[in-house]
């Protein structure tokens, strides 16, 4: 560390410096390629303060500076992330008798535990669906899609790695066997219900000579026509769809079609351990937020008060 102060008046060798350093620190780690990039990405972000602000030997009061800096300019959810990651940094180097650990014991930042987005109505589903135009492949593709995260609570990352073999069927039923998220293997089964079914057949009739390890959904545009989604591709059409039916907003996002799955079956009766089931919570807490969030829109408590008072 000693050697990225002693190089901190020039940006461009304690960019090529901390990323050597970055690199060291993210061979030892056991994470996915997913988290690996989310980490590098804050310690990148970490290194620019400390070059901006000309830190040339960085303590922990740095570190609480540039949390306080990001506090307010950032989302919450987003520096806690970015401090944890130098928190992790900070104790591989301690460990490896680099840098001492500047980051013990520091907390990261609070976030709240409730849902940052909203879930649709009956109403809001229905209309979502019908402004489909199905007479394409795209408006088939993207009707499937939609109503599968709607009714299984599916996340964008488990439709893009959905193939067409994870699709099969058990009694009178059709299940989508799912990668989950953290998951290696495709170990999860969500129901696929009739109508879903169906939705996804009429899709699939328009591919020709599919095999059980291609894409359940694909592209339709001319440059990655027939490859495989991603997730960045699932929210846009989402999100579009939605803006079609004038819901544009930031709680609503492709991820609200998966809290749409768990309020509609809590609504309608499913036990809260069948509902964590099909939303694969590890703990039942996490469910329980949903439920929570039901209670407090059915409780009429403000209204009571304004008739008494007004009444």
């Amino acid at each position: 560390m000693q050697e990225i102060i002693s190089l901190s008046q020039s940006a461009i060798e304690v960019s090529e410096f901390s990323e050597s350093l970055i690199e060291l620190w993210i061979k030892f780690t056991d994470v996915r390629p997913a988290s690996q990039r989310t980490y590098a990405k804050a310690l990148r972000q970490m290194f620019k303060y400390f070059c901006s602000n000309a830190i040339i030997n960085p303590t922990r009061a740095d570190i609480e500076r540039w949390k306080a800096e990001m506090l307010a300019n950032k989302k919450a959810t987003t520096v806690q992330l970015y401090i944890i990651s130098a928190k992790l940094f900070f104790k591989f180097l301690s460990q490896h008798n680099i840098y001492p650990n500047i980051t013990d014991n520091m907390k990261s930042a609070k976030v709240d535990h409730e849902h940052k987005k909203d879930a649709l109505t009956i109403k809001q589903c229905q209309a979502l669906l019908q402004s489909i135009d199905i007479s394409t492949i795209k408006g088939l593709r993207d009707r499937a899609i939609i109503s599968l995260m709607m009714t299984a609570g599916l996340r964008t990352i488990e439709v893009v790695r959905a193939d067409v073999g994870d699709l099969h069927s058990f009694a009178d039923s059709v299940y989508l066997s799912i990668q989950g998220k953290g998951h290696d293997e495709k170990s999860a089964k969500v129901l696929v219900a009739s109508q879903v079914y169906n939705f996804i057949q009429a899709y699939l009739q328009t591919r020709k000579n599919l095999s059980n390890s291609e894409p359940l959904f694909t592209s339709t545009s001319r440059r990655n026509f027939n490859q495989r989604l991603d997730t960045q591709s699932i929210s846009k059409l989402v999100k579009k769809k939605l803006r079609e039916i004038f819901i544009d907003d930031n709680r609503h996002t492709a991820h609200s079609l998966r809290h749409t799955a768990a309020t509609q079956a809590l609504l309608n009766g499913v036990p809260l351990t069948q509902v964590q089931q099909v939303l694969r919570h590890s703990n039942i807490n996490t469910t329980l937020i949903y439920s929570h969030a039901i209670e407090r829109m059915k409780n009429k408590s403000e209204q009571t008060v304004a008739d008494a008072i007004f009444n």
